[in-house]
């Protein structure tokens, strides 16, 4: 056997992608016969065109370079008496850090806390419109 095929099952659900592994087959086959017995199970029959299949050769690296994970989290304004917030994009860093990378689209930086290529530490909070989101508290040099 030189190759593998996995079969996975994806869809976005509340703004979120969901990915599920189901299995490695020896075969093709074998994963369709596979999306035929789950095709309408609770759940998969809901999201029926998210199944897929990828060949893997066995001994061989699939992922060949490093990773970071982009996540939005909220900047608040300078003045500690406004509660307004600004979503921008962060890398997340070990220790629960994030690397503020940009502003989305023409907001200006200048009246924001913190700025791209700031690491902060964040909270998780309540912030209208969302289920809870990640916002900026402090600088990550400034915690000792």
């Amino acid at each position: 056997m030189k190759s593998v095929f996995t079969l996975f099952h994806e869809y976005e659900r509340l703004g979120r992608d969901e990915c599920k592994i189901i299995g490695v087959y020896a075969t093709k086959d074998e994963a369709e016969r596979a999306i035929s017995r789950l095709r309408t199970q609770p759940g998969f029959r809901d999201w029926s065109n998210g199944f897929s299949i990828d060949e893997y050769t066995i001994g061989e690296d699939h992922w060949t370079e490093g990773f970071s994970t982009i996540v939005p989290i909220y900047i608040p304004m300078q003045s500690d008496d406004s509660n307004q917030l600004v979503c921008a994009h962060a890398e997340w860093l070990p220790g629960n850090r994030f690397r503020i990378i940009e502003y989305p689209g023409e907001v200006g930086t200048d009246v924001w806390q913190y700025k791209p290529g700031n690491v902060v530490i964040c909270e998780e909070r309540r912030v209208e419109g969302t289920d809870g989101c990640m916002v900026a508290v402090a600088r990550a040099n400034d915690i000792a």
